[in-house]
C-alpha cells in the first residue's frame, strides 16, 4: 500500500494501522518524518518510490485543505490538488493502482438535506470545486478508483486541534466564544474513517461513498454539549457562519452527508458524539 501524504492528520492514522498489517510506502511533502519518502504532489513521479509491482493501492492524503488558505492562494492550491493529483492518477492508472481519494461535503452547495451520492454536486467554494474536478476526473477515467466523501473530521487526541478537542481548548481559553448555530455538520471520528477504508478494501469496494457519522449538529450545538459536559465556564454565544471573516462568503449551511449506503455495505457503527465525549472526559480527566 502507498499513502500520499502520510503525515497529515488523517494520514497518521492510516500509516500507523496499516503499518501493523502489511509493507506501507508513506510520504511527506514538506515536513521530514522518519520512515517516510519525500514526494512532491506538485511533481509527481511515483517510480521515485521504489518497487511498486505488488502495490495495489494507493491512498492519496496530500492536498490544501483549508477552505480559505485554498481561495487565497489559488494558483499554489490548483497545482497540488488539481493538477499534481491529476499526475499522479494518470501513473497509478498506467501501473494499475487503484487510487483512493479523500474528497469532500464541499462539493454540495449545501443548501438542501444531507446529500447521498447520486446528489447534484454545485460547490460553491475553490476548495469544493477543486474537489469535483478530482472526482470528475476518476469518474471519466472509466478506471477502478474509490472516493470516500468525508465530513467534518475529529480526533480525540489531547492538543490535536481537531473538532470537539478544538473546542475544549478555545472555550477553557477565551472567555467569549462564538460558534455558528446554522451551518449543520454530521461529524466523523478519524478512526472511523481508517475502520471505513480497510473494510471497504477488504471487500474490494470501488466507486464513490460518503463517509460520515449519522448524527447532525450546528457548531453552536457541539459547543453547548461541549461547554455543559466538561463544566466550562467561559461564555458561549450563537451567530452565523457568515459572521466570520473568511475570504468566500456565503459558506454552504448544511455540510453533512447521508452515510447510507457505506454502511449498508460494510455494516460499520460510526462512533457517537456521546461515545466520544465520554472517551474526552478520560483524556482530560
Amino acid at each position: 500500500m502507498i499513502i500520499i501524504g502520510a503525515n497529515s492528520f488523517i494520514g497518521k492514522y492510516l500509516y500507523e494501522y496499516f503499518s501493523q498489517k502489511e509493507k506501507v510506502i508513506g510520504t511527506y511533502f514538506s515536513k521530514p518524518e522518519e520512515n517516510l519518502i519525500q514526494f512532491d504532489i506538485t511533481n509527481p513521479e511515483i517510480s521515485s518510490l521504489g518497487d511498486l509491482t505488488n502495490e495495489r493501492y494507493c491512498i492519496i492524503c496530500s492536498a490544501i485543505g483549508r477552505i480559505d488558505d485554498c481561495k487565497k492562494e489559488e494558483e499554489k492550491s490548483r497545482k497540488i490538488n488539481v493538477e499534481g493529483t491529476k499526475k499522479l492518477i494518470e501513473q497509478l492508472f498506467s501501473k494499475n493502482i487503484i487510487p483512493i481519494f479523500f474528497s469532500s461535503s464541499y462539493v454540495f452547495s449545501g443548501d438542501n438535506k444531507n446529500p447521498d451520492e447520486k446528489d447534484e454536486r454545485n460547490p460553491r467554494t475553490v476548495y469544493g470545486k477543486q474537489k469535483k474536478e478530482i472526482e470528475d476526473f476518476l469518474i471519466n477515467s472509466k478506471k477502478k478508483f474509490l472516493i470516500l466523501r468525508l465530513s467534518k473530521v475529529y480526533g480525540l487526541k489531547k492538543g490535536d486541534n481537531s473538532l470537539l478537542t478544538g473546542m475544549i481548548e478555545q472555550i477553557s481559553r477565551n472567555d467569549k466564544n462564538k460558534y455558528a448555530e446554522n451551518q449543520i455538520m454530521t461529524p466523523v471520528y478519524v478512526e472511523d474513517i481508517v475502520r471505513v477504508l480497510d473494510l471497504a478494501i477488504e471487500k474490494n469496494l470501488t466507486g464513490i461513498y460518503n463517509v460520515s457519522g449519522e448524527e447532525q449538529f450546528s457548531w453552536y450545538d457541539l459547543a453547548k454539549i461541549i461547554s455543559d459536559e466538561f463544566k466550562l465556564k467561559n461564555k458561549i454565544e450563537a451567530c452565523s457562519i457568515n459572521d466570520f471573516n473568511f475570504l468566500e462568503k456565503p459558506r454552504p449551511l448544511n455540510t453533512g452527508l447521508n452515510p447510507d449506503k457505506i454502511i449498508t455495505e460494510i455494516g460499520i457503527n460510526f462512533l457517537t458524539i456521546e461515545e466520544a465525549i465520554n472517551k474526552l472526559k478520560e483524556i482530560y480527566k
